[in-house]
């Protein structure tokens, strides 16, 4: 499982805090390259929309409503530092990402919590992290698992 979801209003936002957040340990350096230990990809490939709800078609293909997406741009993030790990990563999966990752308890811990679209996060300088389980749940269709990556 994923340990996190972040999502921002752009990805220029999204980039820039990863280069300065967690402060003791960023995510990206400078050049918004991940740094050693941290994966991360683009909700839906290099897009980063979640999907709200499907478009509509005619029997030829055509277009007839295009799909909506949710503001803004989400990231899969993982991090596979084992100094990372506050717990157990193979028990039984009932640990909360920020029972498991220290980057998400530095979230939990700096942030505040809200909801949007029934949908729980914390944030912490205009950045939120979801559960993967949570943003899956309100998305009108299942996704393809590629590498570690939603399409």
């Amino acid at each position: 499982m994923l340990d996190m979801i972040l999502w921002a209003p752009d990805k220029a936002t999204l980039k820039t805090w990863a280069a300065s957040h967690p402060t003791a340990n960023p995510l990206m350096d400078e050049d918004g390259n991940a740094r050693e230990g941290v994966r991360y990809c683009w909700w839906g490939g290099d897009g980063g929309k979640i999907l709200k709800t499907q478009g509509t078609y005619d029997a030829e293909g055509n277009e007839l409503t295009p799909p909506e997406f949710f503001a803004g741009v989400a990231v899969l993030l993982k991090v596979y530092l084992d100094a990372d790990k506050l717990a157990d990563q193979n028990i039984d999966g009932t640990l909360e990402q920020w029972e498991r990752s220290k980057v998400a308890q530095w979230i939990k811990d700096n942030g505040s919590s809200g909801t949007v679209q029934g949908v729980s996060y914390w944030e912490v300088d205009g950045v939120r992290m979801f559960r993967p389980d949570d943003v899956l749940a309100v998305t009108p269709i299942p996704h393809t698992w590629v590498d570690g990556c939603a399409y």
